[in-house]
């Protein structure tokens, strides 16, 4: 019967060094999800339906208050159910809000917004005032 024990060589010391530079690497390749508190920008897609009866304007005439159901998809949230309360002016077409958004898991974010004219008369959206 033939000796079936294992036997070391010296080839055996270039292996584990090697197998832990292999999980050293994968660790710290992985990426790390952001942390509750921490400011990642938001990179997805949001959508809604606008009201098509806004309700009564402020006494300028200029400025209604309304919610609207939101459903979208973040990178950091996933698809996502929430609403938004929007506030806009007619008259100088700005407006601001906050929005409350639920993921599948639970997961929430919310926040104000605004939409502020640049010096080149377009606009441009962001998240806080």
């Amino acid at each position: 019967m033939k000796n079936r024990n294992i036997q070391f060589k010296p080839t055996t010391g270039l292996l584990i060094p090697l197998l832990l530079a292999c999980f050293a690497a994968v660790l710290i390749s992985t990426p790390i999800p952001a942390a509750a508190g921490d400011q990642v920008p938001f990179n997805g897609t949001v959508s809604g339906q606008i009201p098509s009866d806004l309700g009564p304007p402020d006494e300028t005439g200029c400025v209604f208050d309304f919610l609207v159901s939101n459903s979208g998809y973040a990178t950091q949230l996933g698809a996502f159910t929430g609403y938004a309360e929007f506030i806009p002016n007619l008259c100088n077409l700005t407006y601001t809000g906050f929005f409350h958004w639920i993921a599948a898991n639970g997961d929430q974010i919310s926040g104000p917004f605004l939409r502020v004219p640049n010096p080149d008369g377009n606009a441009r959206s962001v998240r806080q005032p």
